[in-house]
């Protein structure tokens, strides 16, 4: 009865808490979950703010998961499995093939006869990527963790036809290579990622039994793809990191006239959100995107965002908010899609 009335305190004062900040409940709520979420996993992942906003939630409720199932009728571990599995399958769709799907629309806007002309072509010449083809085709942002996996391991194969013959894999595979190094874009990686989708995924989602042993064990090998790909980000900026800083790059520091720069390229941006491994947009970033037409605008990405209000010149919103799930983990210089619209990250602080 005390855990009743505790909870129901709590949620009397989260609602009030939504009033005050005018944002709904569901947003709160997940803002709260997150936030219980980044003290579970800084200690095995301190670049945590560099991960997907969904990829949060599948691991918070793995770990909210594992307490309850022990004691559970059946004591079956795959509801466990299948968050992590998802988690992971989520970071790699959304930081690689959905980023890629919305770099390749961003090309063919207003083309589309054009554009499946194009890729009938190129299903025409390396029939293995016709599921990658096809997404592409559909605008679609479904991919599992095998076909997710299949396409890794072309890309890492240097000597692979598949890819060698066909320019939109190799747009691909630079595209990736661009974001991740070798840490994890590799065939020693991708070979336990295929082990791992045959002893986790594929079990836990068919008639395979789940015990609480392989539930450690999954994690621990979800955990280590995690480390392996962040570590990959993290180590792409220290390289960037590690060239001398050209005079011109100051001068970015005087105030330019929005949407001045449409050229793409970092440099034209302020040094500090270029030169540090704290470059990826997580929680409490402020960002300045610029839509196609030269538009530009401020956000701030703060957990205590409320709404219509405004920290300086950035509008504040939720890390749950569409438009910061699109721009989680991100970099200056990438472009993402939202509502249809083209837009380019510009600064970060």
């Amino acid at each position: 009865r005390n855990e009743v009335l505790k909870r129901l305190l709590l949620l009397n004062h989260e609602m009030h808490e939504a009033e005050e900040r005018s944002i709904s409940w569901e947003e709160l709520d997940a803002e709260k979950t997150l936030e219980i979420y980044e003290g579970h996993i800084k200690d095995w992942l301190p670049a945590n703010n560099s991960l997907h906003a969904k990829t949060l939630k599948f691991l918070s409720s793995a770990q909210e998961l594992l307490p309850t199932l022990g004691s559970s009728t059946a004591q079956s571990y795959k509801p466990f499995v299948n968050q992590y599995c998802s988690a992971l399958e989520n970071e790699l769709q959304q930081k690689i093939f959905v980023a890629f799907n919305e770099h390749f629309q961003s090309q063919w806007i207003g083309k589309v006869e054009e554009r499946n002309s194009y890729l009938k072509e190129q299903m025409a010449l390396a029939p293995k990527g016709i599921r990658l083809f096809k997404a592409l085709k559909f605008n679609s942002d479904k991919y599992t963790l095998g076909n997710m996996h299949f396409y890794l391991s072309l890309i890492a194969n240097e000597n692979s036809t598949t890819v060698i013959a066909s320019p939109l894999l190799q747009e691909l595979k630079l595209f990736i290579l661009k974001r991740y190094t070798s840490v994890f874009i590799n065939r020693n990686t991708f070979s336990d990622l295929n082990n791992f989708i045959k002893k986790f995924r594929n079990e836990s989602v068919h008639t395979g039994e789940v015990d609480k042993n392989m539930a450690i064990e999954c994690m621990t090998e979800v955990r280590k793809f995690f480390k392996l790909l962040v570590e990959s980000e993290i180590i792409e900026a220290k390289i960037f990191e590690a060239k001398p800083v050209k005079k011109k790059i100051k001068k970015s520091k005087c105030k330019e006239p929005k949407g001045i720069s449409n050229s793409g390229q970092a440099t034209s941006f302020k040094a500090p959100n270029l030169f540090n491994q704290d470059s990826l947009i997580g929680f409490e970033s402020k960002v300045t995107i610029q839509k196609k037409n030269g538009a530009s605008f401020k956000y701030h990405i703060s957990k205590n965002a409320v709404k219509g209000k405004f920290t300086g010149e950035y509008k504040q919103i939720t890390p749950s908010s569409s438009l910061a799930e699109n721009m989680l983990g991100r970099k200056v210089g990438n472009s993402f899609l939202f509502g249809g619209l083209e837009y380019k990250i510009l600064e970060l602080e």
